[in-house]
């Protein structure tokens, strides 16, 4: 693919920068420097994404205006035209007629590395920018430097070479997840031949089954789904000839999984990190009565990110999340994410590979929702009411190593639990047989001594009809 700088010849501008000049009739991918991405126009608007070679929603034409220095900007062989909207001057679209007056008007500027800035001739300098350097960006009319207003022109061939853009997860990558469909984008629409053709092992050959295949929307991925993975586990992904009619090549590449999820104990002190970003469940300083409290940050190291999960009176399944920097986590009466003195809200979790949905309760046992933000960038507001699917809902549990004591009393009924070290002490137990069971349920051993001591781990103690929960350090 030819790439398309400054063409021709260059026009001095009244300004002392440079107009390119792009070759009439010619087709154009007009590439977004500085995220890597093509501009693209569709009926929903005019945005960003991997470029799809064989779709014309990314082949663009310039066409003389017949003011001298400006361009009409059409979308695949001048079918449809690039216009700025006149009320709102920071929004293009894509319209069946030119625009009026100077509306369509656009210019080519000089910039620096050898790219340009593409500007209405409305709003120049600014040009058209984005506003973030991820696929489906809008492009905005009036951005400057730190919006990304920098572009390339690279022509359209004539005959366009299928290729793999990329592969999800990537080739040789880690903490892979044990659940998600892998994927491969191709430059071209594809259509699928035999997808009981690709396979999935591990380094003893052993296959993977359940695998699905099917083209996604885009009409350029081909997904695989396919049963859970195992934990840590190496695997190698064929895609033999057949598998995709239009390619003719085999396509492997091969990742490792994540370890399974760390589930909580209570007692212990935890950060909880988003899916595989690098940012963590944090509450913020505001008011608890008003503020929205829960947002995804980056670490940093402070109280307000490490969490204690305490059993719910009662169940060894639900449990209230203490935060390490005071207060637990809650709603106030405004129906915002906030914190509470005392556990109203209550949380139990699912394990989806090597990550857990967290899944929220009230106090009355019904069940609210899962626990995620709206994106998994920087300060994200974070919800627990959110349908399961809806955004990022996986998080993974780190143990801080910090082992902290839960604080509410150990009592039931005229019985009495202590801890001093490996000593436990049930006070008030008459005639009964104790049973010790681990906090997964498995049957430890029974006693009649009131006083014993146990290893280091998370016990549950039955008493008769009582039950006492004890950490031994």
């Amino acid at each position: 693919m030819r790439k398309i700088y400054f063409i021709l010849f260059s026009l001095i501008l009244g300004s002392g920068l440079f107009a390119a000049i792009p070759e009439a009739g010619q087709q154009y991918y007009i590439k977004n420097t500085e995220a890597g991405l093509y501009l693209k126009a569709t009926d929903a608007g005019i945005t960003v994404d991997y470029l799809l070679a064989g779709s014309e929603e990314f082949q663009f034409e310039f066409t003389a205006s017949g003011e001298e220095g400006y361009y009409i900007l059409s979308t695949h062989n001048g079918s449809r035209y690039f216009v700025r909207d006149q009320n709102d001057n920071w929004i293009c679209y894509i319209s069946d007629q030119i625009g009026e007056g100077e509306s369509s008007l656009i210019k080519l500027t000089e910039a620096e590395n050898n790219t340009f800035i593409i500007s209405f001739k409305q709003n120049e300098p600014q040009g058209l920018g984005l506003d973030s350097r991820e696929p489906g960006s809008t492009v905005y009319t009036d951005k400057q430097d730190g919006n990304a207003p920098w572009w390339i022109l690279e022509e359209v061939p004539d005959v366009i070479e299928l290729k793999v853009l990329s592969f999800t997860p990537e080739d040789q990558a880690v903490e892979v997840s044990h659940t998600d469909a892998l994927k491969i984008a191709f430059n071209n629409l594809i259509t699928l031949g035999n997808g009981a053709l690709v396979t999935i092992q591990d380094a003893d050959n052993n296959s993977v089954g359940g695998i699905v295949c099917e083209i996604l929307e885009t009409g350029n991925v081909l997904s695989i789904a396919h049963d859970q993975f195992d934990a840590e586990t190496t695997y190698t992904v064929t895609v033999p000839v057949g598998t995709i009619k239009e390619y003719q090549e085999e396509i492997k590449w091969s990742f490792t999984t994540d370890q399974m999820a760390v589930t909580p104990e209570p007692g212990k002190v935890y950060k909880i990190k988003l899916e595989d970003t690098d940012t963590y469940f944090t509450v913020h300083e505001g008011d608890p009565e008003s503020d929205h409290l829960w947002r995804n940050n980056t670490d940093n190291g402070q109280d307000n990110q490490k969490f204690v999960f305490e059993w719910k009176e009662g169940t060894t399944d639900k449990y209230a999340l203490r935060v390490l920097s005071g207060g637990y986590l809650g709603y106030n009466e405004g129906g915002a994410p906030t914190t509470t003195t005392q556990p109203a809200y209550y949380f139990s979790y699912e394990i989806l590979g090597g990550y857990i949905l967290l899944i929220t309760w009230n106090e009355i046992d019904e069940m609210l929702g899962y626990v995620g933000p709206y994106g998994k960038g920087e300060d994200n507001w974070i919800h627990g009411n959110k349908p399961l699917g809806d955004s990022f809902q996986r998080w993974k549990l780190i143990d801080t190593g910090i082992v902290t004591d839960l604080p509410r009393p150990q009592e039931s009924g005229n019985i009495t639990l202590s801890v001093s070290g490996k000593e436990v002490c049930l006070q008030g137990v008459e005639e009964e047989t104790i049973e010790i069971h681990t906090i997964e349920g498995k049957f430890v051993t029974r006693t009649q001594n009131t006083c014993f001591t146990l290893p280091q781990g998370f016990y549950i103690l039955k008493a008769g009809p009582e039950t006492f929960k004890a950490i031994i350090k």
